[in-house]
């Protein structure tokens, strides 16, 4: 299907919502959501997974996650809340992280024989509307398990399984029962064709931290969104979790991190899976209320090991006491496998297609909206 195909199809989904198209028991955003990250990955800096923030809720029980790629794991630190330190000790840690970087081995240019496989666990906030009623607006935390497989000419899959919600005050409980109590777990299944996913981009990066930061910078600002300093820090990270950076690039980011207004030091912590770390952060309100983003670092391998978000102010979005914890991620593992998995499931999908359910596609979803879209 043409890129303007897949575009028309997306937008007549869209639009199936907004004439009421959709059955009662449908629901087409996270495939859309998928499928549109999955696009925005294909060239150059759009292959870097963005983070979505809280978005205005859609009719219908739309669960909307805040993050495309899933967020950040919950810290166990010291000193909380935490506290705002000098700036020579922000960049002690990240020059000490940078020569970390820098002495690791070097992957092959090579390109591999296999799968990146990458494997991921989180949780991401969903804001949901039934009915259209704000009064009916409630929030929950949806935590979820998400395995990729990428060769390297951008073709693989993406499994997601879902795990119970998590309701952060009584007021969205209620709400979410008085909605019926729809359920909120939807597994997912992609299906990747070539081009889809691409990592050898992230190997032409300059690994000069002026070069990188200007290169970043640049990028940042093309976004048109969030000020500078909020989208340099996100890109950064983006690339920090890439699979495939060269050690010389990684050294360079965390240089990058210390010119970055605003990145403060956390100290000694322990993401949500009991590993040791060391971490850095950074708060903006751009979004109303304050949140505070945090990166965990291996101190002996430079590695990410998991992001959080947290709430610092309360918001009319989710009932939660701040802090509040919004959205984490535990990158468990990264590696490069010889084959996929068998899976017969995947067999019958077609490159692009995003499995709702266990035995519906996106396709499927699209044929069921009430006959005012035309079959592809």
């Amino acid at each position: 299907m043409s890129e303007q195909a897949e575009k028309e199809r997306i937008g007549d989904l869209l639009a199936a919502y907004a004439a009421r198209a959709v059955p009662d028991d449908s629901d087409l955003w996270p495939a859309i959501a998928t499928r549109l990250e999955i696009r925005q990955r294909r060239v150059g800096w759009a292959h870097l997974r963005r983070r979505v923030h809280v978005p205005r809720p859609l009719r219908r029980l739309v669960i909307m996650p805040i993050a495309a790629i899933l967020l950040v794991g919950l810290l166990i630190a010291t000193g909380f809340p935490w506290s705002r330190t000098e700036d020579g000790a922000v960049i002690e840690l990240l020059n000490n992280l940078s020569a970390v970087a820098a002495a690791q081995p070097a992957e092959s240019t090579d390109p591999i024989a296999g799968y990146y496989y990458m494997k991921t666990q989180g949780a991401s906030l969903g804001i949901s509307t039934f009915a259209g009623s704000q009064e009916q607006t409630f929030a929950v935390l949806v935590p979820s398990t998400r395995e990729e497989w990428i060769a390297p000419d951008g073709s693989g899959r993406i499994i997601q399984t879902a795990e119970e919600p998590i309701f952060l005050g009584q007021r969205d409980r209620i709400r979410w029962q008085a909605a019926g109590s729809p359920n909120l777990a939807r597994p997912l299944k992609v299906k990747l064709g070539p081009g889809e996913q691409q990592y050898d981009t992230y190997r032409h990066l300059p690994p000069d931290p002026k070069a990188l930061a200007a290169a970043i910078r640049e990028q940042a600002i093309k976004t048109n969104g969030p000020p500078v300093d909020v989208e340099m820090f996100v890109l950064m990270a983006d690339l920090l979790r890439a699979p495939g950076v060269p050690p010389a690039v990684r050294a360079a980011l965390f240089k990058v991190a210390g010119q970055i207004k605003g990145v403060e030091l956390v100290g000694k912590v322990n993401d949500r899976a009991g590993r040791p770390g060391v971490a850095v952060a950074r708060t903006t309100n751009n979004w109303g209320p304050r949140q505070r983003d945090t990166l965990i670092f291996d101190p002996t391998t430079s590695q990410l090991l998991s992001e959080e978000r947290i709430l610092l102010d309360r918001a009319d979005y989710v009932d939660a006491e701040p802090p509040a914890l919004i959205g984490y991620s535990l990158y468990l593992e990264s590696k490069v496998v010889p084959t996929l998995p068998d899976d017969p499931s995947f067999d019958s999908l077609l490159p692009g297609q995003v499995v709702v359910r266990d035995q519906e596609t996106i396709s499927e979803l699209r044929g069921r909206c009430s006959g005012k879209l035309s079959a592809d």
